[in-house]
């Protein structure tokens, strides 16, 4: 059994927090990043619309699903950032969606540690909720400024997929890599967040420095 908290400002422990589980999870996302299949670059930005469109995406947003399910496994909120011991791991996409049923797949009705995930998706941006983990799906330019803005002050994982997110407000961004999904991780913005990322995914992650203002 886990021991009380001590503080309440204490982190909740994430479902890596046993060592056996921890080897597992970390076994499952090496091999992630490992396998992750090789995709054209204009899945990540959409091929129009349609059928088509919607095939050509989805190898991409399937790995992405898969990450964001890793993401949630090795990163620790802060115990406030729950409202009480049985409130849910609430993942949120914010615009337009484009993983469809994928979320469903790899996170609806999962347990992360021992809190349900709770998926809600956003179109209308005067109906933004609290969130734990917040995917930037397309929206135009203010609009995610307006949600990087409500965002920014609370626990929130803040994950995208547009060059530059991570030095302008996101926590961990998608980006391809001769044809292969990969992420990269703004430690500092994590830290504004009170979230504490595990050093096993900073090390499969490009991590982004922010340059120290003089």
């Amino acid at each position: 059994m886990l021991p009380a908290p001590t503080s309440p400002k204490s982190p909740d422990l994430p479902s890596v927090a046993c060592p056996r589980v921890a080897r597992v999870a970390l076994g499952l996302l090496s091999a992630l990043v490992l396998v992750a299949m090789a995709v054209p670059e204009r899945s990540l930005r959409g091929a129009g619309r349609g059928a088509q469109a919607d095939e050509d995406r989805h190898p991409a947003y399937e790995i992405k699903a898969m990450y964001l399910r890793n993401f949630a496994m090795f990163t620790s909120w802060p115990r406030e950032a729950f409202g009480s011991s049985r409130a849910p791991l609430v993942v949120a996409v914010v615009g337009r969606d484009p993983f469809g049923p994928l979320l469903e797949k790899h996170l609806g009705q999962r347990v992360v540690g021992t809190r349900k995930v709770e998926l809600r998706r956003y179109t209308n941006l005067d109906e933004l909720g609290p969130a734990h983990m917040v995917f930037l799906g397309e929206m135009s330019a203010d609009e995610r400024d307006a949600v990087l803005e409500r965002y920014a002050v609370v626990h929130t994982l803040v994950i995208g997929e547009e060059t530059g997110l991570a030095l302008n407000g996101g926590t961990i961004n998608f980006y391809f890599e001769r044809d292969r999904v990969r992420f990269e991780i703004n430690p500092a913005a994590a830290k504004r967040a009170e979230l504490v990322i595990s050093s096993q995914l900073l090390k499969l992650a490009r991590v982004i420095r922010e340059e120290v203002q003089r």
